[in-house]
């Protein structure tokens, strides 16, 4: 569990943005992919660098991404950059769900129970509507949470709650709020 959640404030450009978050959150990142890696290992026999090879291999992912989000793209390859691990690592580590959905059909492995996040919603009367979410992640990310402060061009900024090392969990980059 998070004692004392983190800020980190981060501007520029995604890659320097990316760059920023890498280099600040380096030990949690480190920690993080650790953790996750060796799950990866236990399920699959491939050790962190083979698995995301094999991941990214069997997909389209990164065609797809610089198509329609070029930026967020940029802004993974700052973070890997900054935190000294490689672009294919910490790409498959921000595709939480898509990882895991992988990582199902490759170990062939039948999922008991049911491991979801929850969602609710509520249209007021004035018809404007209330959305939540809540993220039910692994706890290889327990005690790397952090609160992302970007300031975008203009004077927008965003929060952005996640794991170190993510760039988002959910679409939490969507609008920003004037501060």
């Amino acid at each position: 569990m998070t004692e004392g959640l983190r800020v980190v404030e981060l501007s520029g450009s995604s890659l320097e943005a990316g760059r920023a978050h890498g280099e600040q959150l380096r030990p949690d990142i480190e920690r993080g992919v650790s953790a996750w890696s060796d799950r990866i290992e236990r399920a699959t026999g491939l050790r962190g660098q083979a698995y995301a090879a094999s991941f990214l291999a069997a997909t389209d992912f990164i065609p797809t991404i610089e198509s329609f989000t070029p930026s967020l793209l940029e802004e993974v390859r700052g973070i890997a950059e900054g935190a000294g691990q490689s672009f294919e690592v910490m790409l498959a580590y921000q595709l939480i769900d898509e990882e895991w959905w992988y990582r199902s059909s490759v170990t062939r492995a039948k999922r008991t129970g049911v491991e979801a996040c929850s969602a609710v919603g509520v249209l007021k009367g004035d018809g404007t509507s209330i959305v939540a979410q809540n993220m039910d992640l692994p706890s290889y990310y327990d005690g790397t949470q952090v609160v992302l402060r970007i300031k975008t061009e203009g004077d927008l900024e965003k929060l952005v709650f996640t794991p170190a090392g993510i760039i988002a969990t959910t679409a939490s980059r969507l609008p920003a709020f004037q501060a």
